[in-house]
């Protein structure tokens, strides 16, 4: 983590000052530092943020107007389900956690499980470390309306490189287990490594895919007749080799990222847009559009 534990204890501090939360975590490029983003001669600073998770938002509101929170059990759905990837996606990268929801571990594997995966369903045959940081940092970007506009396109690479500490001991172990050997991955030398890219390893990752992301995949690759649309292993392995026989698999996942990513992103454009309120919120999106001007 690259803030050191004086500011991490003033973040938590902000637990104090609010209605009490389940969940609570700061992120952005306050929190992760992204290099060369901001000068020392410059006047923008870091973007620092927080996501809050209650039990009774509208309660919580009620209470409180000046954050925005979220549902624990939409928290949750996102992080298994990958309904939305506005939470879940953040949480796939390195974020300093503020208070930890007791009934969230699990989701939270199977979420870093499947940005693993993703990743590698993204990646070339051969690979390094650094690649794959990258690409489990951009996973959530496909298909977000703000990159290009008012997101730096440079974002995922400063991340990955701000980060690289935090993703290694969110993903490394998992170069090894379960996943890895469905990709039959192995170390070739150093952090370069190499993965089987035939259609049983292809089918085998793609079957643990979030369920809300096989659904979208279902819809692509099936009559809606035929469409399967259940849970089930045996669904996930139908599906999977469906989108694996056409050919064009790695079209086709991120066709189906952006199709969960892009609605998301364009409520948290608007929201954020208006939610600031007037003149703050044009500075700010100026300043965004700005940032993505200079990474060209």
């Amino acid at each position: 983590m690259s803030v050191g534990p004086d500011i991490a204890k003033q973040l938590r501090g902000v637990l104090e000052d609010i209605p009490h939360v389940q969940h609570a975590f700061a992120y952005g490029s306050g929190v992760i530092v992204q290099p060369d983003l901001y000068h020392h001669s410059s006047t923008n600073k870091p973007m620092l943020d927080f996501i809050f998770a209650v039990d009774d938002p509208i309660e919580w509101h009620a209470q409180m107007i000046k954050y925005g929170v979220i549902g624990t059990q939409l928290l949750y759905d996102d992080l298994q389900h990958w309904d939305s990837l506005y939470i879940a996606g953040r949480m796939q990268k390195p974020v300093l956690m503020l208070k930890d929801y007791a009934k969230l571990p699990l989701a939270r594997k199977n979420n870093l499980d499947a940005a693993f995966t993703m990743a590698l369903l993204l990646l070339p045959e051969c690979f390094s470390l650094q690649d794959l940081y990258i690409k489990i940092c951009g996973v959530s970007y496909i298909g977000d309306v703000r990159m290009g506009f008012a997101e730096d396109s440079r974002k995922t690479d400063r991340i990955a490189k701000g980060s690289a500490a935090g993703l290694a001991q969110m993903y490394n172990k998992r170069l090894q287990g379960p996943l890895a050997d469905r990709a039959k991955l192995h170390c070739r030398s150093g952090d370069a490594f190499k993965q089987d890219m035939g259609m049983e390893s292809r089918v085998d990752l793609i079957s643990t895919l979030p369920h809300g992301l096989l659904q979208r995949l279902a819809s692509a690759t099936q009559p809606f007749s035929f469409r399967v649309v259940s849970d089930s292993p045996a669904a996930a392995r139908h599906i999977a080799e469906a989108t694996v026989n056409t050919g064009t698999h790695q079209q086709l996942l991120r066709a189906a990222v952006a199709a969960i990513v892009r609605p998301s992103s364009r409520r948290q454009a608007w929201a954020g847009l208006f939610m600031a309120g007037g003149w703050r919120s044009a500075s700010y999106l100026f300043q965004k559009v700005r940032k993505a001007y200079r990474s060209q």
